[in-house]
């Protein structure tokens, strides 16, 4: 008989090790394998222990049906069963084709102004109402005459245009690279309005309306994405 380490009636995560049954032909040890839900499996010993194989199969289909009921949790699960599905899901690690599948979705796509300055500020009941009604075709207040993109990209174009390139390095050089708020000097800078862009059309270029400020600060802003517009609307008090 080969020799084999005598594992019998240990356990590794679902499986307990019940009797030595042969030696395969990689002279690796095959043993007769009890799960905790009762089904019998043979596997080698290395596989068990090396965490390769860790039930009969039932903690994949538990864990695939958690992820389902995850997907779903919104839908009439209680806080009790949302828990429990969490508890089953930690620490496990997404596989690499799931975050390319992922990845793939959202490529190229760009979120909503409002949808944007809600996950900045933090979603609400209210907050998710308002946004749902807003978006309703021709009706949104946003739409206007249908010509969103071209008002959208006015601005981006703007930046390409040397005046603009000049007002955003006088403003810097003026406040010598520094943050106005939070006194850093240095790092990723921002040349910002003081009064927006779309209302104080005789002042975009006006050196006294421009302030450097740091991309952390400059979220900070009242103006920040089109803060004020949506106050206006009522997405933001």
């Amino acid at each position: 008989m080969s020799r084999y380490l005598n594992i019998s009636g240990q356990t590794f995560n679902r499986l307990t090790a019940v009797k030595y049954l042969y030696t395969d032909k990689n002279r690796q040890a095959v043993w007769l394998w009890k799960c905790d839900c009762g089904e019998m499996i043979k596997r080698t010993g290395n596989t068990v222990k090396r965490d390769l194989t860790k039930s009969c199969g039932c903690l994949n289909r538990e864990l695939i049906k958690a992820r389902t009921y995850l997907n779903f949790s919104g839908r009439g699960h209680t806080n009790e069963t949302k828990q429990i599905i969490r508890d089953k899901l930690k620490g496990r690690k997404r596989t690499l084709a799931a975050i390319r599948k992922s990845a793939d979705a959202i490529k190229g796509k760009k979120q909503s102004l409002e949808h944007r300055i809600a996950e900045s500020n933090g979603w609400t009941k209210e907050l998710r109402l308002k946004w749902a009604k807003l978006h309703g075709g021709t009706k949104c207040p946003f739409y206007k005459d249908g010509k969103w993109k071209e008002r959208a990209n006015e601005r981006e174009v703007a930046k390409s245009l040397p005046e603009y390139k000049e007002w955003r390095r006088n403003v810097f050089q003026r406040d010598n690279y520094t943050c106005q708020f939070c006194h850093e000097k240095g790092g990723k800078l921002v040349a910002d309005h003081i009064e927006p862009w779309c209302k104080k059309v005789e002042k975009r270029y006006t050196l006294s309306n421009g302030r450097t400020l740091c991309e952390k600060c400059h979220r900070q802003t009242e103006t920040f994405g089109g803060k004020t517009k949506l106050q206006s609307l009522g997405f933001l008090t």
